[in-house]
């Protein structure tokens, strides 16, 4: 195929009142050559005026191809006309190269109110394909426009929630109101659409995710609308989880970086943040809640977050250093408790953890621990120990997972990350992940301490799941580097993960 070529294009209007819309969207297959990339659509209405639109990524299709999209929506009143028939061509700016998709020089052409135009070697196709699950809907609408030279009879989408274990069957109706065309605005002879619009809602349930294809029986044959090759998969969002060791107030411009961790929250929209030294201004013995590192990321936040933290030591003489989790969910329950046999506020061995339990919409109950251990020679071996046993009475019946999130201060080639993972009870989710980008990150400054005990740089933080949990990482990699939009803002970099049900 072109690197770039029409998927459909669509041309109504709709009336409320005295006033009317006219609504133009284009969607166009893109090939993805390099990530960089400028996709527009330049346009002409009845005036001749000629317009450019710049296109926003939609999603991705089989066979290395993305969609892009552009919504055009016009109102009649004062200065503003509709801008009725269109033609118009597709532009695609890539690597210094331009290619068109202008219809063999003719340029597309779609006239007021006609309904859809398909790409001309489709039969059918699913219009307005979204991702994404609404949240609280048990009905996925899908909306599909066929062809009417192919005469259909029957349009059947076919579906499953389990990847494929099973498949159910949902009927379309098709639309009586003659292939979607609207009221024009003015009284000209409206065109017979080329397509007619064929509608369905999947009952969903509860289900985390659907993976569809659509088929149309003609009396010629069966036709098939499969994304390209790859079905249609719509899911709600993943669980969302980011860990990151916060270096208790020793970062040079510190206020600046936690902005750039709140900015890096919300973008990514995790669910769960775990936080390791975690600063506060000692202040005598007083302590400073303002002056929480935690406290200040979660102020920062443009969504609501519950807070649970808690002190385990004093750090660098002068501050209070703890572990917090931030939960978009809520707590159902919080908990802390030391794993060290120390438990002064003046033994940098002292290790408490923070513990909380999560309700997260298809997911269930997880429970959370934002840890913070000490190296090898300080004390790991009873840490986890202690760590080990806490948790495995908290994992009771109707926890749907637990997650171990934080500095284990022990390298994958170390006794202390054999003795987590011959447990057999947890596994290294930044290890699993198809394209995981975890192996050799580590600080980005060196820290003495640290430094004389592990040698090299490399990974001392984690994202541990308990084994038999059904869920499965769909992505992993670190945060927070040279190599990312945010930059660095620790002495560690943070670990992100992205977690499925699994089946």
């Amino acid at each position: 195929m072109p690197p770039i070529r029409l998927l459909y294009a669509e041309n109504v209007v709709s009336r409320r009142g005295a006033r009317a819309v006219q609504h133009l969207e284009f969607r166009m297959l893109v090939e993805n050559i390099a990530y960089d990339k400028l996709v527009e659509v330049v346009w002409s209405d009845d005036d001749l005026t000629w317009r450019t639109s710049q296109a926003q990524f939609h999603g991705t299709a089989g066979r290395g191809l993305e969609i892009w999209r552009v919504h055009v929506r016009r109102g009649l009143g004062g200065p503003v006309t509709l801008p009725g028939d269109i033609q118009f061509a597709l532009h695609f700016r890539v690597q210094g190269s331009d290619y068109w998709d202008n219809n063999l020089g003719t340029n597309h052409r779609i006239n007021e109110s006609s309904g859809v135009l398909l790409c001309e070697d489709l039969s059918l196709l699913n219009l307005g394909f979204d991702g994404g699950l609404r949240a609280g809907r048990s009905l996925h609408p899908v909306e599909v426009a066929v062809r009417r030279a192919i005469a259909p009879t029957r349009v059947v989408v076919h579906w499953s929630t389990d990847r494929w274990k099973t498949v159910r069957t949902t009927p379309c109706l098709l639309r009586q109101d003659r292939g979607n065309r609207k009221e024009s605005q003015t009284p000209k002879k409206l065109e017979e659409p080329d397509c007619e619009i064929w509608q369905s809602q999947v009952p969903l349930g509860d289900a985390f995710q659907v993976e569809y294809a659509i088929s149309c029986e003609t009396e010629s044959g069966v036709f098939w609308d499969n994304n390209f090759g790859e079905n249609y998969l719509a899911r709600h969002e993943r669980l969302k989880v980011l860990t990151l060791n916060l270096h208790c107030y020793q970062e040079e411009n510190q206020d600046e970086k936690l902005s750039r961790i709140a900015k890096a929250i919300d973008d990514l929209g995790a669910d769960i943040v775990c936080l390791q030294e975690v600063g506060e201004h000692w202040n005598e013995g007083r302590g400073s809640w303002n002056s929480n590192t935690a406290k200040i990321i979660r102020d920062r936040l443009r969504r609501s977050y519950d807070l649970h933290t808690d002190r385990s030591h004093i750090g660098f003489d002068r501050f209070y250093e703890g572990s917090a989790i931030l939960s978009r969910h809520g707590f159902m329950l919080q908990d802390s408790g030391y794993v060290s046999s120390g438990t002064s506020l003046h033994d940098i061995n002292a290790r408490k953890i923070v513990m909380g339990q999560v309700l997260v919409p298809h997911f269930g109950v997880l429970n959370v621990f934002s840890i913070h251990l000490s190296w090898w020679s300080g004390g790991f071996s009873e840490q986890f120990s202690r760590l080990h046993s806490w948790a495995t009475v908290k994992h009771m019946d109707g926890v749907a997972g637990t997650l171990f999130c934080g500095d284990f201060n022990v390298t994958q080639d170390s006794e202390g990350y054999r003795a987590v993972v011959e447990t057999r009870d947890y596994v290294d989710l930044l290890t699993l992940a198809e394209g995981s980008d975890c192996a050799g990150n580590g600080w980005t400054r060196r820290d003495r301490t640290v430094a004389s005990d592990q040698g090299d740089d490399r990974r001392i933080d984690y994202v541990f799941l308990r084994s038999d949990c059904r869920l499965r990482v769909a992505r992993s990699g670190p945060l927070f580097t040279d190599r990312d939009l945010y930059g660095p803002v620790s002495d560690h970099p943070g670990y992100y993960v992205e977690l499925e049900p699994s089946w």
